[in-house]
């Protein structure tokens, strides 16, 4: 009896629990879809601290910007000085180096990737086309590769294909199937689909090629 009353109480207690977390769920998709929109995103980032705990202010707000190219307050970050190749896939392994294959694997994969067709054309030499998509959301990301010519992103992704390529990288929950279908380029659906995944890679090899940077200035800072 003992044991029954005791199982009883649990199995009210993951209820109670279940319950709660629901509606914090819900709770936070409703705040989500209400605070982020278009124009800005809410921020929680701005802390103070009150005793032992910490408070966020959610009135810093933040939006994409583009970076300056002759902007006095910061320089774009050359990829000859710092990247993924030579820099962060060695550090990565250092740490997790059952990972750093793995990354460097998706990398190649999807940046390589091809069949030679563009929607009804076939036998056509893509790598322009995903070279020019993968620096430019480098570029947006303030990224600069000194052996890359920009000519080249101009010529081959038009303005709504920049829009939507601004949108995956920046404001990814805003997407909609409207933007999906008419992005500015006659392509079959495969090949939107791996032009998403060629903004969404490049983004990733860019966060990450910031964050190593950063750890690797640390480390050398520390051994001084």
């Amino acid at each position: 009896d003992s044991f029954n009353n005791n199982n009883h109480n649990l199995q009210k207690k993951k209820k109670k629990n279940k319950k709660t977390n629901s509606t914090l769920l819900s709770s936070d998709i409703s705040y989500c879809n209400k605070h982020y929109s278009e124009k800005n995103y809410q921020s929680s980032s701005k802390m103070k601290k009150s005793k032992d705990k910490y408070l966020f202010d959610v009135d810093n707000k933040m939006k994409h910007s583009d970076f300056d190219v002759i902007s006095k307050n910061y320089s774009v970050f050359r990829i000859s000085d710092y990247n993924w190749n030579d820099h962060g896939f060695s550090l990565v392994s250092q740490y997790y180096p059952e990972v750093a294959p793995l990354l460097d694997e998706l990398f190649n994969h999807i940046y390589y990737l091809t069949y030679h067709t563009f929607n009804d054309s076939s036998n056509v030499d893509t790598e322009p086309f995903r070279m020019a998509i993968w620096h430019y959301v480098h570029r947006v990301k303030g990224i600069f590769h000194d052996d890359y010519d920009y000519k080249q992103v101009n010529i081959l992704l038009n303005r709504s294909v920049k829009t939507f390529i601004k949108k995956v990288v920046s404001y990814p929950n805003i997407i909609t199937k409207k933007d999906f279908k008419h992005m500015g380029l006659d392509l079959a659906p495969s090949e939107k689909i791996h032009l998403t995944l060629l903004c969404v890679e490049a983004l990733k090899q860019a966060e990450l090629i910031y964050s190593l940077h950063a750890i690797m200035k640390y480390r050398i800072h520390s051994q001084k």
